[in-house]
């Protein structure tokens, strides 16, 4: 194995001792720089891999229905250019960060989460296959998640952090279910199979639909959610709290990995005239909205987080036209030039408080007549070296505006003039270097414009061109507002300043008919003596309906008991979102576990017994150990404060319990979730859609329990703690360490059971 497959464990490996020196109370600069620093240095060495064969790995996960899963990685130069441009930008954000949180009493657990963050985009960018990318994905939203949260009791820091996963949490049940798909339909999922492999007709909602567009379709759905596309767009602004160099690496790299997934499944993109359609119209969208948005935004960082949106749009724009390679270069350097300018977002702050400002107009133009220049002379350069091909051309119109959308930015600053007059040469450079990098990706990235530049829709073309020019008009609106009208110009500010009123739409239609019946449902059943015979009574008949099986049941039965089961969990799950109590959550999800056993068992491919077993135990494991901690909490003795941004001991357990309950990669609940996914669509589509809700309610009720019980000044386990036994601390590890070694070998307790 080459040793290349090891990078993601390096950062990882430095943020865990980071973590154990800082816990130490020793001083953690000089390590956490060292082991990223490492990292950057063999990601420099991979560019002597460039050109050369792909080179695999594979690891057996574990047997699922006569399919083995496997994690496979993979180096090619996709992964070289990326994990390039990862460490890079890692170890410019560990260096500012070691001087920018250098006062803060957790400096040591903020670069350790920033390491731990940069070995999980690594791990996402070597994937091979959509498992392995799925598992990748979900540890980069925990991970930024955990970032996110680091001033945890700051209420908005929270709220935007709990905000961010739960909408993360919707792509990634989106994306496994399109991991579900590939292995049901074909066998595995590997990227370069999948590619390539012929469209299946499947059905759903008594429609027939190509397996192909629906899978390319919820990938993109998570892509959505994780690059802040139109209309899930809501989390990004919010993220703002966090520190400086969350927000830079964030920007610059984790929405970023939308477009490299893209690039990865690119072959069934160019297949699915539907998903390509639907892709185009996205990112138009998001290109427009994320212009509109900008127009009554006051706040620097939030300015370059609509920039963000829809830097992300127009990559996506051009992955539908086809242009992956154009939309990679397009990836890399706005991962370059917004961690320029989220670290330099001080001195905008202090160019915007001046009186004289030039107008906007100038900048505007500046650009635009940079851009066509380069063009220009790219296209003499192209011509003269023989590159030059109606593909490269289109490709470098879009690049050209995407730096001339750069050097509208960049040029508006006056301070670090030299550096600026750096950086822009290097970003022209690169442009001017776009054919060599076209050459590295176009074998790797199955575009179709590869060997058929007639492919290329030319009505998109025009379509797109035109919703730029509508977008620099859009820019440009504030110089000409006063010539408005000033009850329609308030009227469209009201429009931008609230985000279209979309996030309001989801409370006030999704959101808020949620949470009333949660409190009826915790009122009217759940609730007293009554409530306590109801769930006693559901717990007895889901456990017999584990005992009987599904030998002497027709299929229609088998069907109504797997609905009759989702409806209870999605019930069950709506109630401990309103659970008055930590006590109650624990019951209801423990109860909701056994009717997502049903779920298994009763479906076509059917779950076996064992596999059954294994869930309820480790489900009782999470739930004795939060009873523990429970128990402790009710003791008021020994009370100690806490005065630095860090929980006590029983707060971090009850935390990492909760979180073992959402089905995170790693965990037991990970294993069960991916059988059942598995079982379900081998049944029904509309039975996957309904199970996916029915965990995403799950994640926003962990989620909420942990915003009111634990991340708030007020709460027993931010402010105090009784010390726990010996005996009661090893019991909470057990617990723990039991569920996590489930979630990474779960072929040994399987085998146990058999």
């Amino acid at each position: 194995m080459s040793l290349f497959f090891l990078m993601p464990i390096i950062p990882f490996v430095g943020g865990i001792l980071t973590l154990i020196y800082h816990f130490r109370g020793e001083n953690t600069n000089l390590l956490t720089n060292m082991f990223i620093l490492i990292s950057l240095c063999m990601s420099i060495i991979l560019i002597g891999e460039l050109n050369n064969q792909t080179q695999y790995y594979e690891l057996p996960f574990f047997s699922l229905n006569n399919f083995v899963l496997t994690i496979k990685l993979q180096i090619d130069n996709l992964s070289i250019v990326m994990l390039l441009l990862i460490n890079f930008i890692s170890f410019i954000m560990h260096r500012y960060a070691t001087n920018y949180l250098a006062s803060d009493a957790t400096q040591g657990r903020f670069m350790a989460q920033l390491s731990v963050l940069t070995a999980a985009v690594s791990f996402l960018v070597i994937s091979g296959n959509m498992l392995t990318a799925f598992i990748g994905w979900q540890f980069v939203g925990l991970s930024l998640y955990i970032l996110l949260n680091h001033y945890h009791y700051d209420s908005n820091a929270n709220k935007s952090a709990k905000k961010k996963f739960i909408i993360n949490r919707i792509g990634d049940l989106s994306f496994l279910s399109a991991v579900t798909l590939c292995y049901v339909y074909f066998g595995n999922s590997d990227f370069n199979l999948i590619n390539i492999s012929n469209d299946i007709n499947v059905t759903l909602f008594n429609s027939t639909f190509s397996l192909n567009t629906l899978i390319v379709c919820l990938i993109f759905i998570a892509v959505m959610t994780k690059s802040a596309q139109f209309p899930f767009h809501i989390w990004l602004p919010d993220t703002m709290q966090a520190p400086t160099p969350v927000s830079a690496i964030m920007h610059a790299g984790v929405i970023n990995s939308g477009g490299f997934l893209l690039a990865r499944i690119s072959g069934m993109i160019n297949l699915s005239d539907l998903a390509s359609n639907f892709i185009f119209c996205t990112g138009m969208l998001t290109v427009l909205t994320a212009a509109f948005f900008t127009l009554s935004q006051s706040d620097v960082k939030k300015q370059l987080a609509y920039s963000t949106m829809g830097q992300m749009g127009f990559m996506i724009v051009q992955c539908s036209i086809g242009l992956y390679t154009a939309a990679v270069f397009h990836l890399i350097a706005h991962g370059f030039f917004k961690a320029f300018l989220f670290l330099n977002a001080g001195n905008n702050l202090k160019l915007t408080s001046r009186e004289n400002k030039k107008p906007e107009l100038i900048y505007g133009l500046a650009s635009i007549s940079i851009s066509l220049l380069l063009f220009i002379l790219y296209y003499q350069y192209a011509a003269n070296t023989n590159a030059l091909s109606n593909a490269h051309l289109i490709s470098a119109i879009f690049i050209s505006i995407t730096i001339s959308q750069i050097i509208s930015e960049i040029i508006k600053l006056k301070e670090l003039l030299f550096s600026k007059i750096i950086f822009l040469i290097c970003i022209i450079g690169i442009f001017f270097a776009y054919g060599f990098f076209s050459h590295l990706l176009d074998h790797v990235i199955n575009s179709n414009i590869t060997n058929d530049t007639t492919k290329i829709d030319q009505f998109k073309l025009i379509i797109a061109f035109l919703v730029f020019t509508i977008q620099g008009m859009i820019w440009l609106s504030p110089i000409y507002i006063a010539k408005i009208p000033h009850n329609v110009s308030i009227y469209f500010y009201h429009l931008s300043r609230n985000k279209l009123f979309v996030e309001e739409f989801y409370r006030n239609f999704l959101l808020g008919p949620y949470r009333i019946s949660g409190d009826l449902l915790n009122k009217m059943l759940f609730s007293g003596n009554l409530g306590k015979l109801i769930l006693l009574i559901i717990t007895i008949g889901a456990l017999v309906c584990c005992y009987v099986g599904t030998t002497e049941l027709s299929h229609g039965s088998q069907i109504l008991i797997i609905v009759l089961n989702q409806l209870v969990f999605i019930l069950l799950m709506a109630s401990a979102n309103r659970a008055l109590n930590i006590r109650m959550l624990n019951t209801l999800i423990l109860i909701a576990q056994i009717n997502l056993v049903n779920m298994g068992l009763f479906s076509v491919a059917a779950i076996t017994t064992n596999m059954a077993l294994f869930q309820i135990i480790n489900s009782i494991f999470i739930f004795a150990g939060i009873e523990l901690i429970l128990r402790s909490q009710q003791q008021k003795s020994n009370i100690q404060i806490i005065r630095s941004n860090s929980l006590a001991i029983s707060g971090m357990y009850f935390t990492v319990l909760l979180f073992l309950w959402i089905g995170l990669p790693g965990t037991a609940s990970f294993v069960s979730e991916i059988n059942i996914m598995y079982s379900l669509v081998r049944e029904n589509l509309v039975l996957v859609f309904i199970a996916a809700i029915g965990f995403i309610m799950l994640a926003i009720a962990i989620l909420h329990a942990l915003q009111e019980h634990v991340f708030t000044k007020e709460s027993s386990f931010f402010n105090s703690h009784r010390k726990l036994s010996l005996i009661e601390h090893t019991f909470i590890i057990f617990c723990i360490i039991a569920n996590i070694f489930n979630g990474i070998y779960p072929s040994w307790i399987l085998n146990k059971l058999a």
